[in-house]
């Protein structure tokens, strides 16, 4: 999906939980952040350094596996007692971290089912049935999601 579907997604995921403006910009940056693999990837390509970089760090690697907004969840519970401040913006990312791969894994390359591998990959839908990158099915996705969210939570 597009940067700005994950975008999109992550914003109307705090629009329907409610969230705090500081919050929502916290879940608007964990919607895209794990596409920062990307970055790497392409560092990779083009560095000799970038050789050093592993595989499964490369996009829809460890960043896209269901896992890693788990984690983030877990460093948020574990830092609340006594850091509520830096756990709810831990929280935040986490949230839209989740977001963009609950989407991804509407997508037709899926999400990698294990941590240090980039295969096997699971999707939420068939292949045939699957969003593919800036597409007409990504724009009614949006546009569903957007209508779902103010059918559920109607503006003020």
């Amino acid at each position: 999906m597009r940067r700005r579907s994950h975008l999109i997604t992550g914003i109307v995921v705090s629009y329907l939980l409610n969230l705090d403006i500081p919050s929502t910009v916290g879940v608007a940056f964990g919607s895209i952040l794990p596409d920062l693999d990307v970055k790497l990837e392409r560092l990779r390509d083009k560095w000799l350094i970038g050789k050093l970089i592993p595989d499964w760090a490369g996009h829809r690697g460890i960043t896209h596996w269901i896992g890693t907004p788990i984690l983030i969840f877990l460093i948020s519970w574990f830092l609340k007692p006594n850091h509520p401040f830096i756990a709810k913006a831990i929280s935040s990312l986490g949230i839209g971290w989740l977001s963009h791969v609950l989407t991804d894994a509407l997508t037709p390359s899926g999400i990698p089912l294990a941590p240090l591998s980039r295969y096997p990959r699971i999707r939420l839908l068939p292949k045939s049935l699957s969003i593919k990158y800036d597409s007409l099915g990504e724009l009614l996705f949006i546009i569903l999601i957007l209508v779902i969210a103010f059918v559920v939570k109607p503006p003020i």
